[in-house]
């Protein structure tokens, strides 16, 4: 075999990671996440490590097949049929369209309609996820030994997971006083779980524990058996924020053990996305100032008011003149009722805006109106639009890479970790490895292949696919890069074991190749 190379003494000493226990890390991303993941574990499968899976630590999209996974696992269900399943939910569900038709209805006498609580509702239809509580995942022993679900603390930035645990005791939630009591998780909707972990900015907001949850129980029952701190409601968000590979969610597990890291296996879905961010393109400039749409504004709300009154003037002036037919009534009645509710509209809205001047003026003394005022509508438009795309961009992209980064940074310090990990990314198979290619010509990926992994790059990160061929080819991808993924770390961290036919390591290596070979052809 070409470039075998001796291996450092520190690594002989240590166990073989592929002969223990393997902990998977599945990224966020949507439905491109979930397919990806898919695949992932098809390869997996395939090759007989499946049941390896003791560590499933998931987020966001990631947390979207980890549910499914679980409940699969919980009822029984062979794998063969679960993957055939949720790539039909993949390829015919779209749960954010749902939870818009559900969104006007979605609110309560005591809470506002909530985008994140109508997707929590979608999520817990019996085709998706189900109604399924977290005390079944709990009390089965079926699903992998710890089961990470991540989501993000609002408040202080931190982890805040929906964890359990078959072989030590975890913090759900977080430590103390942010931790949730065995009798309230057990209750816990795995929609909900999984609803709180897929929350991102922008597109939805916080969503509250224990108040947006679904309980049996009346929540005032609720909130009485969680600590003070979580009963007035915790403010959750996209797991993906604080840790957007389900890397720290997975390595908490061994450090609370106190045992040795199997293999950690991490599934990203990000794309490069090199041009994080790209201003507006509207070329038009001007139209009306503010200050003269806020003048056009009140001139409706006199012109209404007016409007109303005169009708009223003239149907009372009929009346008197016994000249008032029961037509008139609606002739009169519906364009009074117009006419006020224009004005109180328009009053309301000038009204608001004279709050929120005089809210930003004590806080940040600035004269924000007259400043505004003075700035042409189109240029006003092309400022906000430039805030929330630069708002996506920092919150989907450059702070995602930073965590990123600052986690595979910590797994290449020191050697505890260095030598078991895999990273499984969705575009590996686009990377040009010169080194590891010209020792190994095979393994270079066909450009059919490598066109592939472009193209499930570039699939969105949103609840739904396009087409199913977008569906294919991202399981497809998943499931090719798991097989280059480890055929890369056998070649480059097991070249001793690989030497002698009988080990495992080697034994694995000759059934992925050919499995690479027959996916390349």
């Amino acid at each position: 075999m070409n470039g075998l190379k001796p291996i450092s003494p520190l690594r002989a000493q240590n166990e073989h990671p592929l002969r223990g226990e393997i902990a998977l890390c599945l990224s966020g991303g949507g439905y491109r996440a979930a397919a990806f993941h898919l695949g992932t574990l098809e390869m997996l499968d395939e090759l007989g490590l499946r049941d390896r899976i003791k560590v499933v630590s998931a987020l966001s999209g990631g947390a979207i097949f980890s549910a499914c996974y679980a409940i699969a696992l919980c009822e029984g269900t062979d794998f063969e049929t679960f993957a055939r399943g949720f790539k039909e939910k993949l390829a015919t569900t779209n749960p954010l369209t749902d939870a818009f038709d559900a969104l006007p209805t979605s609110g309560t006498n005591t809470q506002p309609p909530s985008l994140i609580r109508s997707l929590a509702d979608a999520y817990a239809d019996q085709d998706f996820i189900g109604q399924m509580r977290f005390a079944e995942l709990m009390r089965s022993d079926e699903v992998p030994a710890d089961l990470i679900f991540g989501t993000t603390e609002f408040r202080s930035g931190k982890a805040f997971r929906f964890q359990m645990s078959r072989r030590s005791k975890p913090n759900i939630g977080n430590r103390p006083p942010l931790d949730i009591a065995d009798v309230v998780a057990e209750d816990m909707r795995l929609a909900d779980i999984v609803a709180a972990s897929s929350c991102f900015p922008a597109a939805f907001e916080p969503m509250l524990f224990p108040n947006d949850f679904s309980w049996t129980e009346p929540l005032v029952q609720v909130q009485q058996k969680l600590t003070p701190a979580l009963q007035d409601g915790v403010p959750l968000m996209d797991g993906g924020i604080y840790d957007n590979q389900g890397v720290d969610g997975a390595l908490a597990v061994y450090r609370r053990k106190g045992m040795e890291v199997g293999l950690l296996l991490v599934c990203d879905t990000s794309a490069r996305d090199d041009d994080c961010y790209q201003p507006p393109t509207n070329q038009q400039r001007g139209g009306p100032k503010l200050s003269t749409l806020r003048q056009i504004g009140q001139g409706f709300f006199f012109s209404s008011l007016l409007s109303a009154i005169a009708l009223v003037a003239k149907a009372f002036f009929e009346v008197r003149q016994e000249d008032f037919a029961l037509l008139d009534t609606i002739l009169f009645g519906l364009p009074v009722l117009v006419c006020l509710a224009m004005a109180f509209t328009l009053r309301r809205i000038d009204q608001r805006i004279t709050i929120e001047q005089a809210r930003i003026h004590q806080q940040t003394s600035v004269a924000l109106w007259p400043n505004l005022s003075q700035l042409r509508l189109l240029d006003f438009v092309d400022l906000l639009n430039a805030r929330l795309l630069s708002l996506i961009s920092l919150t989907n992209n450059i702070f995602m890479k930073r965590v990123r980064s600052l986690i595979q940074t910590s797994l290449r310090i020191g050697d505890k970790y260095r030598d078991r990990v895999i990273s499984n990314q969705i575009y590996d198979l686009d990377l040009n490895r010169k080194t590891l290619f010209e020792e190994n010509p095979w393994l270079k990926p066909t450009e059919q292949v490598a066109t592939m992994a472009r193209e499930a790059e570039t699939v969105p990160s949103a609840v739904w696919f396009d087409n199913r061929q977008q569906l294919d080819n991202v399981i497809a991808c998943g499931r090719a890069t798991t097989c280059f993924s480890l055929l890369s770390f056998l070649l480059q961290k097991e070249q001793e074991a690989l030497q002698d036919p009988t080990t495992p390591e080697a034994q694995l290596f000759a059934q992925a190749k050919s499995q690479w070979e027959q996916l390349n052809r």
